[in-house]
């Protein structure tokens, strides 16, 4: 399991609620899921390693940004000159990849090795709403005799301008730089 993207601990504590009560850790779980689902990538500190096709040119869109250690090797061979731009996450090759479908093998760390704060504030306020909702029945009847009464909730969670601009600055095809 990933790291939470928030801190439980703070956002107990904003809700008067234990940091052990299930509801609230599946919450912060689900927000963090959320969060990285929208942004594409792991948000915080992760190595990986990707095997790819070849592009029809000379530059490979990684699926990542902020990458601080890079390691490629085509077709088994290790690649000692090729250009990374931390800005679109473009690697470049100079004269190709070649045509070899599964010969590029990129080895990767990328991330922050702590959550940003906009991050952090944007997924506990969606971890929070996620929890309202869990806390609360989805629907309550009450009934006597022919006469029937219903009260309903939302049972789903939307987002908030904070959520938004912090998915927008952090997302591979949005404009912040990681």
């Amino acid at each position: 399991m990933a790291a939470y993207l928030c801190s439980i601990a703070a956002l107990a504590r904003s809700l008067g609620k234990s940091e052990q009560d299930p509801n609230l850790l599946y919450a912060v779980d689900r927000a963090s899921a959320r969060f990285r689902s929208a942004v594409g990538h792991n948000v915080t500190k992760e190595t990986r390693t990707l095997v790819l096709d070849p592009p029809a040119g000379e530059t490979l869109l990684l699926p990542a940004k902020g990458v601080s250690a890079i390691a490629v090797k085509l077709g088994g061979e290790s690649l000692e000159h090729v250009e990374y731009s931390p800005r679109t996450g473009a690697l470049r090759r100079r004269g190709g990849w070649g045509s070899d479908l599964g010969s590029i093998e990129v080895t990767y760390t990328s991330g922050s090795d702590e959550v940003p704060d906009d991050v952090a504030d944007a997924v506990a306020e969606q971890a929070a709403s996620i929890y309202a909702t869990l806390a609360t029945p989805g629907v309550q009847q009450i009934s006597q005799g022919v006469r029937s009464i219903t009260f309903g909730t939302a049972s789903t969670v939307g987002t908030t301008q904070r959520w938004t601009e912090a998915v927008e600055r952090h997302r591979l095809d949005g404009q912040g730089v990681l």
